[in-house]
C-alpha cells in the first residue's frame, strides 16, 4: 500500500517511480527501526565504536541479531551512500527532509571523523604508555586493523600513524628482539643454546625451542633460518648435553641457582616467578622419571620437597 501511494505521489510531480526508489524507503523504514532501538543513526559510527573496524558481517555484528535490522550491511552502505550524496549536493530535497526528520546525523558519522577520533585516543594511549599496541578494548581493535588496511590507507594516515611510532609488523619485531637478546647469550657463553629456564630471561629458552620445533615442523621461514644459521644456532640438541664443552657445569651452575630461589621463595611464602615454577614442575617430572639424580634428589628432600 505504502509503495502505491508514494508511485502515485510521484506521477503527480511528473516524475517515474523505480525499483531504486522503491529500495531507498525500504531501507529508510529499517533506519527508522534502527533509531527506535539505538536512538540515533550513525550505525557505521555504532558498529565501529563495538567492535573497533568498519568491516561489518552478519556473523559478527551485534545489531544484525535485532528483528527490526535484518540487514545492517546493507543499512551501513545506506547511511555512508546518503551522506556523500548530500556533501556533493545530489540528494532530493524529498529525502533530505525525510532523513532530518528521523534526525539523521550529516557530518558525525562520516569514517574520516572516526578514524580522528581513534587516532587521538591512540595518541593520548602513547603518551601515557610509550607505545601504540593498547592491551583490549576497542581501541586495540582499531588499531590491529590498521595493519590489515596497510596497503589501502592514504599517505596521510600512515605518516600520522609512524609519527607515534606505530609498528606495522609486530610479530617480526618481536623476533627480532628476541634474536637480538640470543646473540647477546652468545657473547656471553659462546653458543645459542639457551635453557628453557634460564633466569636472567626464562622467555629466551622457550623462544630458542620453538625456533627448533617450528623448524622441525618446516614452517621457519628461509630468511629467519639463514639469520638463525649464521649465528651459529643448532636446530638440533642431540648430544649437546652429554657432550658439548661447559655444558654439564653452566647447567649444575643453573641448578644451584634455581635451587637458591626456591629456599628464597620457601621463606618469602610467595612468588610470582614462572621460571622457579617451571623448574619446580621439571624437577618433579625428572624424579617420576627417575632422571634426577640421588645428590639432588636429597638436597630437595632437605628442605621438605614435594615431589608430588
Amino acid at each position: 500500500m505504502d509503495t502505491l501511494i508514494r508511485a502515485v505521489a510521484a506521477a503527480k510531480d511528473g516524475r517515474k517511480y523505480t525499483v531504486r526508489d522503491e529500495k531507498w524507503h525500504v531501507r529508510y523504514q529499517e533506519l527508522k527501526a534502527y533509531r527506535e532501538v539505538h536512538g540515533h543513526c550513525n550505525v557505521s559510527s555504532r558498529f565501529q565504536e563495538v567492535h573497533g573496524h568498519c568491516k561489518v558481517s552478519k556473523s559478527n555484528t551485534e545489531e544484525n541479531n535485532n528483528n527490526n535490522n535484518p540487514d545492517h550491511a546493507a543499512l551501513v552502505t545506506f547511511t555512508a551512500s546518503n551522506r556523500d550524496k548530500y556533501r556533493k549536493s545530489i540528494l532530493s530535497e524529498e529525502r533530505k527532509a525525510l532523513l532530518d526528520e528521523i534526525g539523521f546525523d550529516w557530518g558525525s558519522g562520516s569514517r574520516q571523523d572516526q578514524w580522528d577520533k581513534m587516532y587521538a585516543q591512540l595518541k593520548k594511549f602513547h603518551e601515557e604508555h610509550g607505545h601504540c599496541s593498547p592491551p583490549e578494548g576497542e581501541l586495540a581493535k582499531w588499531a590491529r586493523c590498521q595493519r590489515g588496511k596497510d596497503a589501502t590507507l592514504t599517505e596521510e594516515r600512515k605518516q600520522r600513524l609512524n609519527a607515534l611510532g606505530y609498528v606495522w609488523e609486530p610479530h617480526k619485531t618481536k623476533w627480532d628482539g628476541m634474536f637480538q637478546k640470543m646473540l647477546e647469550y652468545k657473547e656471553e657463553f659462546g653458543d645459542c643454546d639457551v635453557p628453557k629456564e634460564w633466569h636472567k630471561n626464562p622467555q629466551l629458552g622457550s623462544w630458542v625451542k620453538n625456533q627448533r620445533k617450528t623448524h622441525k615442523n618446516k614452517k621457519l621461514s628461509e630468511e629467519r633460518r639463514s639469520r638463525l644459521e649464521k649465528a651459529g644456532f643448532s636446530f638440533t640438541m642431540e648430544g649437546k648435553k652429554i657432550n658439548k664443552p661447559g655444558a654439564k657445569e653452566r647447567a649444575d651452575a643453573l641448578w644451584d641457582t634455581m635451587m637458591q630461589r626456591l629456599l628464597e621463595y620457601k621463606e618469602k611464602g610467595y612468588s610470582a616467578d614462572v621460571a622457579l615454577a617451571n623448574w619446580v614442575r621439571n624437577n618433579r617430572g625428572q624424579y617420576k622419571r627417575k632422571e634426577l639424580s640421588q645428590e639432588r634428589i636429597t638436597r630437595l628432600e632437605e628442605i621438605g620437597f614435594a615431589f608430588s
